[in-house]
């Protein structure tokens, strides 16, 4: 896909992480922050052929204006029987970035808790033939009012608990050529295999949605 002007290396550090790397058991694993700040980011992470095990969140993507050079291929993020919390975060969140790729991937929960696999506000990124199963909600993307990113999901393999794409007020999504399986023991409440809540002007093709009776381990209620 093309990049707008933005990032280079000169400017911004970055973090290469590849040939089979594992980051696990850690907080926050990654993260663009600014010198801490909780509110910018800029940095270029590059993500290659590694795996993140049990991280309480794997990756944070912090405010930053420009087109991103960042990406993430063929990593495996992963939440299994020795997950020691009762919470997590979720495997990838981002908030008011654009460009981020995320492809070949496979976002996994065996854990029995709660957790989204990627989640974001005011984001704009790629989403391709990537694996996900076993977790609350696939990719959640929402808007917290201005934002004009949008997402792009094609060719991805989603078999969840709740729903598998949710769009929360994030207009011009794209999301073709999708496989996704939904369902567990939540009686009453609602599943979607793809969820548009005060979207407009999408593209939604190609889909192939199911329900399941596989017996995912019984969550609490959430919205």
């Amino acid at each position: 896909s093309q990049k707008l002007p933005g990032q280079t290396s000169a400017n911004q550090g970055t973090l290469e992480v590849k040939n089979n790397s594992t980051i696990e058991y850690a907080s926050n694993a990654i993260s663009t922050s600014n010198n801490g700040q909780s509110n910018t980011g800029g940095a270029i992470i590059q993500l290659d052929d590694s795996e993140f095990i049990n991280n309480k969140r794997s990756m944070e993507f912090l405010p930053y204006t420009n087109s991103n050079l960042s990406y993430v291929d063929s990593c495996t993020f992963t939440y299994d029987e020795e997950y020691p919390l009762a919470t997590s975060i979720g495997h990838i969140t981002m908030w008011d970035v654009r460009g981020v790729e995320i492809s070949n991937c496979t976002f996994e929960n065996e854990s029995g808790i709660q957790t989204d696999g990627i989640y974001t506000i005011d984001a704009g990124f790629w989403v391709t033939d990537c694996d996900f199963s076993g977790l609350y909600q696939g990719i959640y993307v929402t808007n917290s009012g201005s934002s004009a990113k949008t997402l792009t999901a094609v060719g991805n393999t989603l078999d969840v608990v709740k729903n598998g794409i949710r769009v929360t007020a994030v207009d011009f999504v794209n999301i073709s050529g999708n496989t996704l399986t939904v369902g567990n023991q939540l009686v009453g409440v609602p599943l979607a295999g793809i969820l548009t809540e005060n979207s407009t002007d999408f593209l939604i093709v190609e889909n192939n949605v199911a329900g399941t009776t596989s017996s995912y381990p019984y969550y609490p209620l959430r919205d």
